[in-house]
């Protein structure tokens, strides 16, 4: 979910229902953090070619966002002029974690598991089918995910769905339904 430091920094809530989910599902991560460093244009240089940089550069220029961003990596390269200069940015998202003394350290995702990436890439998910009336497709999403993580999830937006009309729809390869209704699921065989 690219967007994923855009939700951190701007939805204070979105940040604390983040950090509780991972913490619930023992990912052994406390905290989140989308931590920002600028860059000179010459660095970004060194990291994005010329066309790309020149790219975001017209982007901008067009954009009502005075922000504009390429992945790069776990990392995201910005380009900010909401202060009137071009500046750029390198924006990465920390972990918090806790050592057996109680603590605190922070890692880089690229230092995470994949199953608490991905149930990362999924926390846009859940925090907007709380509120909003809103169909999302998730393919493979069992991709990375211990079965046990994924029926949290699954159990999470059964219990918050409420009388919404929100919906996930999601595609796996694992049949186990894992202790879920019946009626929660339709097995579809492609040819």
């Amino acid at each position: 979910f690219p967007e994923l430091s855009i939700f951190l920094n701007g939805d204070a809530e979105f940040k604390k229902f983040a950090a509780s989910f991972l913490r619930g599902a023992a990912t052994g991560v406390h905290s989140l953090e989308a931590v920002q460093q600028e860059l000179s244009e010459e660095e970004v240089g060194g990291l994005l070619p010329f066309h790309v940089m020149s790219d975001m550069k017209a982007r901008l220029n067009q954009s009502k966002s005075r922000v504009v961003g390429v992945l790069f990596g776990d990392e995201q390269l910005q380009l900010n002029d909401s202060s009137g200069k071009e500046r750029w940015f390198r924006e990465q998202i920390q972990a918090g974690h806790q050592n057996a003394v109680g603590e605190n350290y922070a890692l880089e995702m690229k230092d995470e598991s994949d199953g608490t990436r991905r149930l990362l890439d999924l926390m846009p998910v859940l925090y907007s089918l709380q509120s909003k009336d809103i169909t999302f497709v998730i393919d493979e999403i069992d991709r990375s995910l211990h079965p046990m993580l994924v029926r949290k999830f699954l159990e999470f937006f059964l219990k918050t769905v409420g009388e919404g009309r929100r919906q996930v729809i999601v595609t796996t390869h694992a049949i186990c339904r894992g202790g879920l209704a019946q009626y929660l699921f339709w097995a579809i065989s492609i040819v």
